[in-house]
């Protein structure tokens, strides 16, 4: 039987061949989870795969200097920190406020959006953004006069107005309290902030405390609370995932750059080159390979002996182009920019327009608007309908909204196009009753601008078709009467005698009288004994037909 190992004197030992099997089979026996050939070595201790392992990258949050060095001198990072952020509010928003009547009002709407200009909001946002992108956190301190001190929770019912908005980095706010409770529903996040700026002077020894409902708070990537707790309350920057993949690309970049430096290499052939350099004591052979070069600078051409010759040698860049593409994918994927955003590329291939990968990122930025920035901002607007001296007078309208206007921008004759479409879709639905005239007009062009959404008012739908269906059961009760010759009275009467039995309440405004027996009922003038408690109408058959029989009205 082979020996399995063999202790040498300096203590280490030689493992044979048998030594190594038995211990794949030893590690294929353990592992019960996973393929294993024992014969190639697939999932034993030979296996080079299972000495790979994750290595957590340097922790790049709380590194305040090298995130800001990082921002303002690579050029990839800064774009994967701002375009984002800038996109989303780039079109900005329209603040709709529905009107005393049909239709929003859009004096109203005008006035919201002034005041956000006012206070710049737009601006605000887009920096509270950014910095919490790069730094993990951002707060903006809202000027907010309620007549409380910055401690206490914001007052809606006696706000007077928002004057400005500041903000400030995850570096300059520290946490001071939480809420404890565990059956608030705001347990574990942050109740109090203490704003000690190290960027701005005059700060008092121990900072200023705010509330957390006078500011709005961005967090940066999605962040465990464990994590959140070793940051001192604040989330970790987008930088975290990305640094090392950039790196490598802004490596491979500059290894390019170094290669084209050496990329065409001049080179002089001569013979006996290495004796004459040996045996050259003054110098004449380098003096002589001087004068060559000088020569070549001066008339562009090479003078050379017959011995002599002279060449260029290119550096080999085969496939360099390929691998230099799949690193500008690789931080596309991993920043989840197009490339022909981040980098400012032309899209390649055949046919190809870019549109897609463009509109899967706005895809990407429109929904951190609904999950980041709209929550935020129905707060903020919440705070400037509520003031007294804001444009609703500190009376907050019953109905409100805001949309996000669409990132991207259609052609005249993409909009065009766009309406024929949607005028198309009405018109059937016009045709089928879906819809009313009155629902379109207003859904399309009841607002300040073209809207493709349609809106509806139930209410007012469900009082429509009441008045069909009443409506609908009088011409069926009235058509059945006017059939029949043997009601009492019909035919045998004059249209004296009708018109001096008809009820007054049946006049035409030039005084004349309906002649039909049927008139006051398909009028709505109804007698007493056929109304209901609420108003509405008896329409049972039975009661219908003697309804419609009645020559006289309800007052009569």
């Amino acid at each position: 039987m082979p020996k399995t190992g063999n202790v040498k004197n300096n203590g280490t030992i030689s493992w044979t061949s048998d030594a190594i099997d038995k211990a794949g089979d030893m590690f294929a026996q353990a592992r019960q989870d996973g393929w294993v050939n024992v014969l190639t070595g697939l999932g034993t201790s030979r296996d080079k795969r299972l000495g790979a392992r994750f290595e957590p990258s340097a922790r790049l949050t709380n590194q305040k200097e090298l995130l800001e060095d990082m921002y303002h001198g690579d050029d990839i990072v800064s774009t994967f920190i701002d375009l984002p952020a800038q996109e989303s509010t780039r079109e900005w928003i329209d603040v709709m406020v529905q009107g005393e009547s049909e239709g929003y009002d859009v004096e109203i709407g005008s006035l919201i959006m002034q005041e956000l200009e006012g206070i710049g909001a737009r601006d605000a946002i887009t920096n509270g953004l950014i910095w919490s992108r790069l730094y993990g956190g951002s707060v903006i301190l809202l000027g907010v006069d309620d007549g409380g001190e910055t401690t206490d929770p914001l007052d809606l019912n006696t706000i007077r107005s928002i004057d400005w908005m500041t903000v400030l980095d995850r570096f300059d706010v520290y946490v001071d309290s939480y809420y404890t409770d565990p059956t608030e529903p705001k347990y574990g996040l942050p109740k109090v902030y203490r704003i000690q700026s190290s960027t701005y002077s005059g700060d008092t020894p121990f900072g200023t405390l705010i509330h957390e409902t006078r500011t709005i708070r961005f967090d940066g990537t999605r962040t465990s609370v464990r994590r959140r707790q070793e940051n001192s309350g604040w989330a970790e920057s987008v930088l975290s995932r990305t640094s090392d993949i950039i790196r490598d690309f802004q490596t491979a970049s500059e290894s390019i750059a170094n290669l084209l430096q050496d990329f065409s290499q001049a080179t002089f052939k001569i013979k006996g080159l290495a004796k004459a350099l040996a045996a050259d004591k003054d110098g004449l052979v380098i003096k002589r390979l001087q004068m060559l070069d000088i020569a070549r600078s001066i008339v562009r051409a090479v003078p050379l002996d017959e011995d002599e010759e002279f060449e260029r040698k290119g550096a080999g860049v085969q496939g360099m182009a390929d691998l230099y593409d799949r690193q500008m994918m690789r931080v596309s994927a991993a920043t989840r920019i197009p490339v022909t955003l981040l980098f400012g590329r032309s899209p390649a291939g055949m046919n190809s327009t870019g549109e897609s990968d463009i509109r899967l990122f706005y895809d990407h930025v429109a929904s951190m608007q609904e999950a980041v920035l709209r929550p935020r901002l129905e707060y903020l607007l919440t705070i400037l309908l509520n003031a007294s001296d804001g444009p609703t007078r500190g009376v907050e309208p019953g109905s409100w909204g805001f949309e996000f206007n669409p990132l991207f921008q259609e052609d005249a004759k993409e909009k065009a196009e766009a309406r024929l479409s949607i005028a198309r879709s009405d018109d059937i639905y016009l045709g089928h009753g879906v819809l009313t005239s009155e629902e379109v007009a207003l859904s399309r062009f009841g607002g300040d601008k073209y809207s493709a959404e349609t809106s509806l008012d139930k209410d007012e739908r469900a009082e429509t078709e009441q008045e069909r269906a009443r409506l609908r059961i009088l011409t069926e009760a009235r058509d059945q009467i006017d059939s029949r010759e043997d009601v009492p009275g019909y035919g045998l009467q004059t249209d004296e005698a009708r018109r001096a039995d008809a009820c007054k309440t049946c006049a035409f405004a030039d005084g004349n009288y309906c002649d039909r027996w049927s008139f006051a009922f398909d009028a709505g003038f109804v007698c007493d004994d056929y109304m209901r408690d609420d108003g509405s109408i008896d329409t049972s058959p039975r009661k219908a037909l003697r309804i419609a029989r009645q020559p006289r009205g309800r007052n009569c």
